[in-house]
């Protein structure tokens, strides 16, 4: 894993504009470019935008563990490798504040957010384009910085749902160009860092096309889905349903026709997946950083580490083509742990990653729905998405009351979204004490081991950061 020396201004300096070429957007700048290069040049400026979606790859952001610590610390997945960090962080015992895993997921997180920052700021400069192709620049700039600024908070920060005056994360809303610039930049309060997060994708929304000329850009749609995320994570319940519901109703995204589809192709960008992590071969994408190479069978090419719960195999029902045509086949799937999801295919770590998709909007519609009392319009959602599954209905006789539903709507993302880096953030955002099936335990929801302790190496160079509780 690469990180550079000091992260919090080094890891917004790390990869400031390098764009990796990128068949898919159909550009293909190979060098770093200055500052001054990018932005009197429309065509450089649009291969900075590229690039700033390039970092979003990196495993401690999208594309590795960022996503997998949200599953194999609960009742999804077990992970059964050797790499002491990842062991570390499913075991809670308590998580290092050395972990270099934890480290990742801090710098990689930042790089995407500095070049955000160099396009928001620096678009301005670009000669003879209009304000409205500076906008659009900027909006996909602030989708990108609020997306990774919301994965920074929830790992690092108590849920919302616990106070909006808990010690956030740091925001950085400035581009880092030189050594020591932000070095002493505090923590922002949760409450500030979810305004600012609003904020950018409220930019985004007024700001981004319905649709755009290649695969892995933001758009209206993608801002309006990770709204709608943010705000259940408020509990901003009429907010959360508003902007699924405009997902559904007015934009160009729809469920597969099937469950297996979706996954069926590394390079899918069907309109199932809203926003997607575009990667390819020849990014060169380790095995030890890919996402799919955790979850593939070692007779598939990957190394086979993380493998399903027999809770999560058994709470599918038979038919349920989430299970049936989600796994791969082994030699014995008898014994706990012998599953593998079918989810991520191959084993050239080359797979598209969803970071939104259709289902996902739908499940939160109907979470905010029955919250709001809607619950016919909510027991249609979650049955949308059990009849796509093979899954028999639910209905009105299944549950008593608003809670009991929203419990059966919960479950289902369980069944749907397993293996994607939901769990945890599901479990902390609704209150709920973690199940975690690797020790055989629940821990307590307001536990300090549940968030991660920040960075040892931030707290050294940076007196203004302050450290987790029970991490000292």
């Amino acid at each position: 894993m690469k990180y550079p020396k000091s992260i919090l201004p080094v890891s917004l300096i790390a990869g400031l504009f390098f764009l990796a070429s990128c068949d898919v957007l159909n550009i293909e700048p190979e060098q770093s470019l200055s500052d001054e290069e990018i932005f009197t040049d429309a065509s450089a400026a649009e291969a900075a935008v590229v690039g700033m979606y390039d970092g979003l790859q990196e495993g401690g952001a999208y594309g590795g563990i960022g996503i997998m610590a949200a599953d194999f610390p609960t009742d999804v997945s077990r992970f059964t490798g050797s790499f002491t960090t990842f062991l570390n962080i499913r075991d809670y015992d308590p998580i290092s504040s050395t972990n270099i895993s934890i480290l990742d997921i801090w710098a990689d997180t930042y790089n995407p957010v500095n070049r955000a920052n160099n396009i928001i700021e620096g678009a301005e400069e670009v000669p003879d384009v209009s304000g409205e192709v500076i906008a659009g620049w900027q909006a996909e700039a602030m989708f990108v910085r609020a997306l990774s600024h919301f994965h920074l908070v929830r790992y690092f920060a108590r849920p919302y749902i616990d106070g909006r005056d808990n010690p956030g994360i740091p925001l950085v809303l400035e581009p880092t160009d030189e050594p020591g610039e932000h070095l002493n930049l505090p923590r922002a309060s949760v409450g500030d860092v979810y305004d600012q997060i609003i904020e950018d994708l409220e930019f985004a929304e007024a700001n981004l096309p319905a649709e755009q000329a290649f695969d892995g850009q933001a758009t209206v749609g993608a801002a309006q889905a990770l709204l709608a995320r943010v705000y259940l994570h408020q509990e901003e319940w009429q907010l959360a349903y508003d902007h699924a519901n405009a997902v559904i109703e007015t934009s160009p995204y729809q469920l597969s026709a099937d469950v297996v589809t979706p996954w069926a192709d590394v390079n899918y960008n069907g309109p199932e997946f809203i926003f997607a992590v575009q990667n390819r071969a020849d990014d060169q994408i380790g095995v030890n950083d890919a996402i799919a190479s955790f979850h593939i069978p070692d007779s598939e090419g990957g190394r086979g580490d993380i493998r399903a719960f027999s809770k999560l195999v058994e709470s599918f029902e038979e038919d349920d083509e989430r299970l049936s045509g989600l796994h791969y086949e082994t030699d014995d799937e008898s014994e706990e742990g012998d599953i593998f999801t079918g989810k991520w295919v191959g084993g050239s770590q080359e797979d598209n990653i969803p970071v939104l998709r259709m289902a996902d909007v739908y499940l939160m519609r109907a979470e905010a729905a029955a919250e709001l009392s809607e619950y016919e319009q909510a027991l249609t959602d979650l049955n949308t998405i059990r009849n796509r599954a093979g899954a028999s209905e639910y209905d009105e006789d299944d549950f008593a009351n608003g809670d009991e539903l929203v419990d059966l709507i919960l479950h289902e993302r369980y069944l749907e979204l397993s293996f994607e880096g939901h769990r945890k953030h599901d479990f902390l955002r609704r209150g709920l004490d973690i199940q975690d099936e690797n020790q055989g335990r629940v821990i307590p929801h307001d536990a300090d081991m549940v968030i991660f302790p920040i960075p040892a190496r931030e707290i050294d160079v940076n007196p203004e950061l302050e450290q987790n509780p029970g991490y000292n």
